[in-house]
């Protein structure tokens, strides 16, 4: 199999949103107000992710996912 922006995009899209894989997951998992220093550390995951995803798509010619848009 030949990667190409579409298939990277997609496999780049599963990593980040499988429900097994994805941030937002294993965010909506925890039990009650999650610690202060989770959420920090949750918040600049998710601008490294938007970052990320913005220059991957820029680089493959993509879309930038719907979730990533600000």
């Amino acid at each position: 199999m030949t990667d190409t922006p579409g298939t990277l995009a997609e496999l780049l899209d599963r990593a980040n949103h499988d429900p097994d894989t994805g941030l937002r997951a294993a965010l909506d998992s925890v039990q009650g107000q999650p610690h202060p220093r989770v959420a920090a550390i949750a918040a600049h995951l998710s601008a490294a992710k938007r970052d990320l995803w913005t220059r991957i798509a820029a680089a493959t010619g993509t879309p930038v996912p719907r979730t990533t848009r600000a």
